[in-house]
């Protein structure tokens, strides 16, 4: 009797585990996904202004003095596949020899951490993670995991200003902590901010999402869920050229800070570590992307330990390349007209 019970149990208990990368999608469903988050080489690469000062990074310790509960972090935004990469980096970790405990939505926030890491704390640990800062709960959550045998790898946004309590606490907690950090970006802002008014993560300052028909969509983030729902993103076309240039400035300047305070060496694009996904792109870039991310990990890569775990990721060569952005964008002809009379900006355009 029992055993009939947890046979009829099975199917629901499988559903609470639904991802949408583990669903068969029709072509249709496959093109949206592939223009919503693009991960593979269908863009031309855009060059990106640098400083032209070399800047002195504070010295790493090599990948032979680090133990396995060196913390780790992934420094990256929303609409940059964000959650997966975090999935997928503990997989490859673990094909390394390294386990690790992942933490996802909110971080190295302390409401994140007593959330995942407060299960495994004592009474009194989890009264001392509620009393502490930021930096306090964290330092504390390592101590924790560490106990476990397990390393933290944890996400942090891509806006150091945004930092809590402040860039130059947190940044300074992280160097004292030896957490070794990997950044992260969407090459192509284009889509990232595409994205974001799909998902309504933009407050409706850039435009807002629609249906087919141009009608509002309320969907948003829900949207990713249902793939066969076409969402168009309406966008406003000069808001889009000032955020366009306000991004592409913002980026340079993080990737100044992050270097100069000697946490980075340098960023990782989000498309060259998913264009494993794309039938066409093939695995050797990833393969090739995600080593130098072990290796600023502290993990020694194996090529063929990458190429094993990323072939067998449910949407492994599945995603046609990413289709023109009138595919995604309601008002592309007013959004192209504006971009082009912009050389710096119009190679964001697939057309």
């Amino acid at each position: 009797m029992y055993l009939a019970a947890l046979l009829l149990l099975m199917p629901s208990c499988r559903a609470l585990r639904w991802s949408p990368r583990s669903t068969f999608y029709d072509q249709a469903e496959l093109q949206s996904m592939a223009n919503d988050i693009v991960y593979g080489r269908g863009s031309p690469r855009i060059e990106e202004e640098e400083e032209a000062d070399e800047l002195t990074v504070s010295a790493l310790p090599d990948v032979q003095n680090l133990t396995d509960l060196t913390p780790r972090t992934l420094i990256i935004d929303g609409c940059s596949g964000s959650t997966y990469i975090l999935g997928l980096s503990r997989r490859l970790m673990a094909a390394h020899g390294v386990s690790v405990h992942p933490l996802g939505e909110g971080g190295y926030h302390k409401e994140a951490l007593l959330q995942n890491i407060g299960f495994y704390a004592t009474d009194a640990e989890r009264k001392e993670l509620e009393s502490l800062d930021t930096t306090g709960a964290l330092a504390l959550s390592m101590e924790i995991m560490g106990r476990r045998g397990q390393p933290l790898l944890f996400k942090m946004n891509e806006k150091p200003d945004e930092w809590e309590p402040s860039f130059e606490e947190v940044s300074s907690f992280l160097k004292k902590s030896a957490v070794r950090a990997v950044h992260v970006v969407r090459q192509n802002l284009l889509d990232w901010n595409i994205c974001r008014v799909r998902d309504c993560f933009d407050g409706g300052a850039l435009g807002h999402p629609v249906g087919t028909e141009g009608n509002e969509s309320k969907l948003c983030f829900d949207r990713r869920a249902k793939p066969s729902i076409h969402t168009f993103a309406q966008l406003k076309p000069r808001v889009l050229v000032t955020r366009l240039q306000h991004d592409r400035a913002r980026r340079a300047r993080t990737a100044k800070l992050l270097k100069k305070a000697g946490l980075v060496k340098e960023k990782m694009y989000a498309e060259d570590l998913l264009g494993f996904e794309h039938i066409s792109s093939g695995l050797d870039g990833s393969v090739e992307a995600w080593s130098k991310v072990l290796k600023l990990w502290g993990v020694e890569p194996k090529a063929e330990s990458i190429r094993n775990v990323l072939s067998n990721e449910p949407m492994a060569a599945k995603l046609p390349d990413p289709g023109p952005h009138s595919e995604v964008v309601y008002n592309i002809g007013e959004v192209t007209r504006i971009l082009e009379r912009h050389s710096d900006l119009a190679p964001y355009l697939r057309l």
